[in-house]
């Protein structure tokens, strides 16, 4: 598979997968059901953090590689790239302490504490989408001249 399939590949998972946690979190209530809701997202959300720590790795250790290579160290939108990823691993690391903390059943603060911190990872990882789609729409044809894009 080529590094721009591989890398829509792995961003429409985890795009899914935050939809699909978004929901969740949304109807979550507190009562006794959460604490099953809760012991089930954490694993998700681990699975989600590896993922999320994959997608960023591989597009750092090749594509913006490749785009630095090819256009320039100093290249405006690989920096706004490299600092959207860095913001958003740490946004995801913020939700996981959050969900990590959340031990007591009927607990509103926790859940809405948690959600806050999910919504900050989700504004997160559109603004770094958003740079995504602006590097693509800018170099996508220098650097796969055949085109491509992850989005």
């Amino acid at each position: 598979m080529a590094l721009p399939s591989n890398l829509t590949s792995q961003h429409a998972k985890l795009d899914a997968n935050i939809s699909l946690m978004r929901g969740r979190l949304e109807s979550a209530q507190t009562d006794k059901t959460d604490d099953e809701l809760f012991a089930q997202l954490k694993p998700w959300t681990e699975q989600m953090g590896k993922m999320l720590h994959g997608y960023v790795e591989d597009e750092q250790r090749v594509l913006l590689q490749q785009a630095t290579r090819v256009l320039g160290e100093t290249l405006e939108e690989v920096a706004e790239i490299n600092e959207h990823n860095a913001e958003l691993l740490e946004c995801f690391e913020s939700f996981k302490q959050a969900l990590d903390q959340v031990t007591i059943s009927g607990d509103e603060a926790a859940l809405d504490e948690v959600r806050e911190r999910f919504q900050k990872f989700c504004a997160c990882f559109r603004r770094q989408r958003d740079a995504e789609r602006n590097f693509y729409t800018l170099y996508s044809t220098i650097l796969f001249p055949a085109g491509a894009a992850t989005d």
